[in-house]
Order: C-alpha cells, then structure tokens, then sequence
C-alpha cells in the first residue's frame, strides 16, 4: 500500500487556516483511510508537530480563542484517559486506543452536509474528543467488546443507555446524537471501519423505548433546565460603573505609580534576602503609602473614598472608606479591583464575548483615538485562527483601556503584548502573565466593593455584560435586533433574540417601556400638533380634531394636565402610537385600514409610506427630512449630468416622496433650488 505523505504540505499552506486543508490533500481519497494500516494512519500530524498516534494530543494555544481555553490542560487530550482505557488485554487495549484515534482524527476532517462542506472548530473538536473519551470508557466498564472495537457492537438500547450516562441535559444529549451521526457518516464514507451503525441491523438492535419513570434510577440526574445568564441588575450596573469612573478618574494614575513603587522596595529586599514579611520592608512600604500626596481630578486631597472597599488590617480585610491605607498590601488589592473595573468598562460599553475582549493585544490599540476596539473573534469564524473584528468604544472604555494599558506594561514580559495581565504570583505563573480567566478577578472585585448582593442568584460572571448590553438595547433603542446582530456578531436573529430574552421579565420590562415611550410620544406629539409644528398626512386632520375638542370644552389652551389626558385618550391608555422610526408616528389603530398592511390589524413599521394618513411626523424628524432633501438634489443633478435615465428617475420619486412631509421644507428648497421647483411642478 502507498504509505501516506508527510504532512509538510499542510505547512507549505499560507496560514493556520489552512492547516486541515492541507492534510485534507495530503491524505487524498478519504474513503480509503479506513483500510490504511495503523502504523501509516498514526503517522499523521492532526496539529503541527503533533501525530494521531502521539501519547497526548495538543491543539496549538494560538488556535484558541483567548481566555481559560489557552490553558494546557484544557487544549491536552489523553486518549487513554490517563490509562483508564488500557487496563485489559493488551491486544484489546491496543485495538479500543486506534478505534478512539481513529474516532479523533475522523471528527476533525471537513465532510460534506447538506449545507457544504463543514468542519469543527478547535474548541468544538475538543469537546467533542473528550464526548468521544466518555462514551469509550462508560462501553468498557458496560459493555465491553472481546475484540476491543468501541462502536461497532452497540445496539440501539446501548447507543440510548450510554448517551444518557454521559449527558446531564438536553443539549448534552443533542451533542452525543451529533457525535454518533457524524461518526456513522464517516464510517460510511469509508473514514471509520468501527463506527456506531445507525440503522437496525438485526432483532437485537431493534427500536426499543426508553425507560419510564417507575424504572431504574438513572446514572446522572437530568437538568431541568438549561443554564442561562441572567443581565446584572440596574443598581449593579449603576453601582460597579459610577465607581468604576470615580476611580479611573481620580485615583488610577497615583495608585499604579504607588503600586511600581512599592514592587521595587520588594525587588530591593528580595536582593537581599529580605521578603515583605520582613519588618523593616513592611515599615518602609507603609512609609511610602503615607507619603503618597493622594489628591483627586480637581486638585483636592484624598481622605475619604465615596464608598467602602476592602483594606488589609493584619491579616485580615475590613471594609472601610479611609485613605490612604494603613497596609501597602491594600494597594496591590487595589490594582486588582481597577483592573477588574476596567474589564466591566469595556465589557458594559462594547458587549463582546470575553474571548473577544482578552484577545486584544496592547499593540493592536495605538490608535484608540478612533474609538475603535480591536481583537479576535472564533465564534462562527471559520478561520482556525478565529476572524478579526472590532467593536465601537465610548469615551469611558477608551479611558479604561489606556489605564489598563499602563497597568499592564508595568509588569509584563518583554515582547509580550496581551493586556490583561495577572496582578501577583498565580501558582508557577509569575506577575505579568496573561490573565486567562476573567472572571474570577471581576467576582473577588466584587466582593471588595460590597456589591455581591446586587448579582441576583447567580455570581459576577463577565458574561453576564453581554447580556446586560443586550437587555439594555433591547428596551431603549428602535430596531434593536438588527442593532445587537450588528454589535454581537451573530449570524441570525434567532440567536440573537435569545440574549434579548435571556431575563425572564424582560417581555414584561419591554412592553412597560414601549406603554411608556408610546404615552411620552404621543404627548409631545400632540402639543406640536397644537403648535402646527408636527408635518405629516396625519397632523392636520389631528390638529383640526383637537381644536374642536378644545372649543367644546370651552378651554382657551390645553394645559398640561389636559395634554397628558389626550395623549392618554388617543393612545388607548399606552397601547397604541407606535414610533415607526426616529421622528415619525403611527397613529394607525388595529382596527383601521393602512397601506402598510393592505387591509386591517396591526401597523407593519417596515412597510411605512410617506403618503399614508396615519403617518405623524415631529419637529425632530424636519431636521432629518431637511438633509435628506439635499443629499437627493445633489445626486440627482449628478445622475442628470451623467445621463443615467433610469437611476435619475428613482431619485425624482424619492425626492417627492421627501417634498410631501414637510411643507416648509418644501418651501425653503424650492425657493433656493431650481431642480427641486422643477420636480415640484412636475416639469
């Protein structure tokens, strides 16, 4: 047989990405990787430098997604389960460790569905080896083969004993059905010889029913449901962010230069022999705290925090607003809570995925003056190396990434660029070290700051700001789908309406703010009505309606309170009026007739025409009109110039279209523009 190529192809490839296509062509025919011998198929490096047949396989660090994922231990799979899957016959053991190999490498090359060509990411593969782990270790202790195969042998009342012995809830059970389809499909291409068989081969593997509730107890107890973050309430994010900017604004600068000072007393006495234990460095380090002239962003002294945080007294914490503090060791607690203060900054202003925001590298922010965020993205990215993208920044996050900026330049490595960074010794992992987990330094900053009782039932998770930002958007801004798809990345809505609705209350939240804007709305609405400030088809028969009613009350102007009573009376108590877009109103009710809708219900927003009689137009939307005016004439002008007949015509209907909301814009451009006079006149 043709021994299989070396791999050095897949590196001629341009990029990491293109590492799987690679052994993709080096391997060629897939369907007779099946029949290759072992000792040619264990020869294939799965990653760089690293072989099916290898004792551990390791997936590169710079594959992952930035974060906890980075760790060696969670890129690392044992095939042997630390030897678990080798204690028999050492024949068997050897045939049960290829078919997992096997098993391996034939999830992690591309196959064809019936939506192309598919492949998992990094992460996704190794989650699914370790399934692939689970379910050879649950056959050998339950239903162990004489010839060492995983698969083959299994019925189907196995293949359902063994998926819910290895899975604690729905989306478990999904990933283990995922898992033994694309094993079965790649033992059917020829990839796999032992593969689970899918269909029922004889009377064994016959259809059979799972077991009822009155059966025996099952392995694992089932989720009832799956987890989902809940957004951090108002008063915590009101809370960690006003203190967040009381600190960035007035005691980052001084506390960082303090917090370098004293690592260097540290430094001086560890040369030596000295530790910080040691009585004359405590005294020094404490001398230099006091000696700090602590002042705010205004010049003014600093005595007293705003709020309480926790300070070192001995060897224990106490909450307490006094400053400076009595122990340097306060100090490094301090840059820990800054740091975690400008994580929740970034985190609270951008919504990204805490992948995304750890994978920004210091050297990629040189120029935050544009107010952009810039990292990497390996959620629906299709690059192995995961997909750049960048994210808007507003003022406070451009100021909490420079100050973690500075923090982190203070401690890290030498050529090193990553940005947040560990604050002290973690382990075998000295100062400055990437900081890959998150979230555990945002849950002890919360702590410090007195504010865990604000997180509801579930911990300071720092996913938890992803869905903050997207309840937020999802309550205050006009089509806020389509904006958190944009900010969030998603590929369809449907995932997107999921961080939407992650809170429970959030339907209830959403329609009392739409009662709301829709009472406030139409408030406003009805007094430039009065005013004959309000432009649509909408606001002369509203405005003729309204002066009636106030002769018939015998009311000169309609006060305040009166005001408030129409808005109440013509929206049907906050149901009705929707805001179609910035500006503009429908007042259209379900039970009238719209063009948008071509009959009776309810008002489709999308659909909205200029020329529709229920269109209400505020003093708000004159401004937007007004430019839009003018951005038309000087395209049409250009399009008559250049004798493009067809897109000139459209520009003409959409010019009329603008020319018939506002009769005093229509005015003003007429009288300064010919080509709007002509339009107008239908000339």
């Amino acid at each position: 047989m043709t021994p299989i190529r070396a791999t050095e192809l897949a590196l001629a490839l341009t990029g990491v990405g293109s590492w799987r296509e690679g052994i993709a062509i080096t391997l060629g025919n897939f369907s007779e990787l099946a029949a290759r011998p072992w000792s040619e198929v264990s020869r294939i490096e799965i990653f760089p430098a690293c072989k099916v047949g290898d004792p551990l396989i390791v997936v590169p660090e710079h594959w992952m997604p930035a974060g906890p994922l980075r760790r060696a231990s969670m890129r690392t799979i044992d095939p042997t389960l630390d030897g678990a899957l080798s204690t028999d016959d050492p024949s068997v053991a050897a045939v049960r460790d290829e078919s997992v190999r096997r098993s391996l490498l034939a999830l992690w090359l591309p196959r064809r569905t019936s939506t192309g060509i598919r492949s998992y990411a990094p992460s996704s593969w190794l989650n699914s080896a370790r399934l692939v782990l689970s379910c050879a270790e649950w056959q050998k202790q339950n239903k162990p083969s004489t010839d060492g195969l995983i698969w083959a042998h299994l019925t189907l009342a196995d293949r359902l004993a063994m998926r819910d012995a290895v899975s604690d809830g729905e989306r478990p059970r999904t990933d283990v059905a995922t898992l033994f389809r694309w094993l079965f499909e790649s033992g059917e291409r020829g990839v796999l010889s032992d593969y689970p068989r899918l269909t029922p081969t004889n009377a064994n593997d016959a259809p059979v029913r799972e077991g009822s509730n009155i059966g025996s107890a099952p392995v694992r107890i089932m989720k009832n449901e799956e987890r989902t973050w809940q957004p951090f309430s108002d008063a915590f994010v009101t809370e960690i962010v006003g203190r967040g900017l009381w600190i960035q604004r007035n005691l980052a600068p001084q506390l960082l230069d303090c917090w370098s000072a004293l690592r260097d007393i540290a430094a001086e006495a560890a040369a030596r022999g000295q530790t910080t234990k040691n009585p004359i460095v405590i005294e020094r380090r404490r001398k230099h705290v006091a000696s700090v002239n602590w002042r705010d962003a205004n010049g003014e002294p600093i005595t007293r925090l705003p709020f309480p945080v926790s300070q070192k007294v001995g060897n224990r914490f106490e909450k307490s607003d006094a400053w400076p503090p009595r122990d340097a060791g306060t100090i490094a607690l301090m840059v820990g809570v800054l740091q975690a203060l400008n994580l929740c900054m970034v985190g609270f202003c951008v919504g990204a995925r805490m992948s995304e925001i750890a994978s920004a590298q210091d050297d990629g922010l040189d120029d935050l003056a544009t107010g952009r965020l810039v990292g990497r993205t390996f959620k629906l990215a299709d690059e192995l190396e995961g997909q750049q993208r960048d994210w808007p920044l507003h003022s406070a996050a451009v100021r909490a990434i420079e100050i973690q900026q500075d923090l982190a330049r203070r401690v890290r490595p030498e050529g090193a660029s990553h940005l947040w960074v560990l604050n002290g010794r973690a382990g075998t992992h000295p100062i400055g070290s990437p900081l890959l987990n998150l979230t555990e330094p945002m849950v002890s900053a919360v702590e410090h700051l007195g504010l865990s009782h604000l997180t509801g039932k579930d911990r300071a998770h720092a996913h938890r700001w992803r869905h903050t930002v997207g309840r937020i958007v999802a309550l205050s801004v006009v089509d806020a789908p389509q904006v958190l798809l944009d900010l969030f990345g998603h590929r369809d809505l449907e995932m997107t309406l999921r961080y939407m609705l992650s809170d429970p209350e959030i339907a209830q939240d959403a329609m009392r703010v739409a009662k709301e804007t829709a009472f406030v709305l139409a408030e406003e609405a009805v007094a430039e009505t009065i005013a004959g400030e309000a432009g649509g088809p909408a606001a002369a028969p509203l405005r003729q309606g309204l002066e009636e009613l106030r002769m018939r009350r015998g009311e000169e102007t309609f006060g305040a309170d009166s005001l408030r009573e129409l808005a109440d009376i013509l929206t049907f108590g906050g149901k009705q009026w929707e805001l179609v877009r910035p500006g503009v109103i429908c007042t259209k009710a379900p039970g009238q007739f719209g063009p948008c809708t071509q009959g009776f219900g309810e008002p489709d927003p999308g659909s909205c025409r200029t020329t529709c009689d229920h269109r209400l137009e505020t003093s708000r939307a004159k401004a937007q009109c007004d430019a839009a005016v003018g951005a038309l004439v000087e395209e049409l002008e250009a399009a008559e110039r250049e004798g493009t007949d067809m897109l000139a015509e459209n520009l003409r209907g959409q010019l009329l279209a603008q020319l018939r909301r506002w009769e005093e814009v229509r005015e003003r451009w007429s009288a300064k523009s010919t080509t709007v006079a002509r339009i107008w006149k239908g000339e």
